[in-house]
């Protein structure tokens, strides 16, 4: 008997599932796997932790679509891992966008999109990428995702830009300072994670003027960044996304949406359903 793990991976979680066949055998989570701040030997640490030396005999094959793995020197970092824990499974390894594309689409056609604690987007054709721009991270990009939610809440924050009633609520959920925010963004490892987090003050927040702008204009500038910028029919091809800043503010990014003329699509929370029935 041999099964097929499947693996999706943002930089907050890694969301894992040993299928056989259609039968869903175990599913479980770890912390995220973006080969961008974790190495091999940390992968490997990981997975030994979480899976059983007789679940890893059994697994055949493993489909891993994580954030951060693009490029060959990146996705070595994790089949490496891969390929010491599961030595006589075939290892696959792509990107997130990749996992989300083919959830949402299958091999049909659409815009594969993003926005979770990061954020990206591209054409995706018969099961291919056929135009998509480069993601910058959360420091020159992720237009629209938590990590770019969470900065300009502490920007606002800090700038004395939030208005005074939600200023002291911000203040309060979080014990934010000064120092502490200094550290953990410069100095800490995640630092996009640590600023997605934030993003919880804007869903406990509906409502209020000031948090439906954050929202808004966090949607536009990732329509103006990323969307707008590859090369598409809007009559033709809906703009699907996952994650989990899409799926609980979908009422706003769709009417950004809208008003920009795009056709959305499904949006999932997680791409995982769309993957295992690929």
């Amino acid at each position: 008997m041999s099964y097929t793990l499947t693996a999706d991976s943002g930089s907050t979680k890694t969301h894992w599932v040993i299928v056989n066949g259609k039968e869903i055998i175990r599913e479980f989570y770890t912390q995220g796997i973006n080969p961008y701040y974790i190495s091999s030997a940390e992968i490997k640490s990981l997975i030994n932790d979480a899976m059983s030396l007789d679940e890893i005999g059994l697994i055949s094959k493993v489909d891993f679509y994580g954030a951060g793995c693009k490029g060959e020197e990146m996705c070595s970092i994790v089949e490496t891992a891969l390929l010491h824990v599961f030595n006589n499974a075939i290892i696959n390894v792509d990107s997130d966008l990749m996992g989300s594309a083919l959830s949402l689409f299958s091999n049909g056609n659409g815009i594969a999109c993003i926005l979770g604690t990061g954020s990206n987007a591209a054409v995706f054709i018969e099961g291919q990428f056929v135009d998509s721009i480069s993601s910058l991270g959360y420091i020159l990009g992720d237009e629209g995702s938590g990590s770019y939610l969470g900065k300009i809440l502490i920007r606002d924050y800090f700038q004395k830009k939030m208005p005074i009633e939600l200023e002291a609520k911000f203040k309060e959920k979080f014990s934010i300072e000064y120092s502490q925010v200094l550290n953990s963004v410069y100095k800490k490892r995640f630092p996009n994670k640590y600023l997605a987090k934030y993003t919880v003050f804007l869903s406990e927040n509906r409502g209020k003027l000031y948090i439906e702008n954050v929202l808004t204009e966090a949607f536009e500038a990732f329509v103006k960044n990323q969307l707008s910028v590859l090369n598409f029919d809007k009559e033709i091809l809906k703009v699907g996304f996952v994650g989990s800043i899409a799926f609980y503010f979908k009422d706003v990014l769709e009417k950004v949406l809208i008003i920009n003329s795009y056709k959305i699509g499904d949006v999932y929370k997680e791409p995982m359903d769309g993957l295992i029935k690929k």
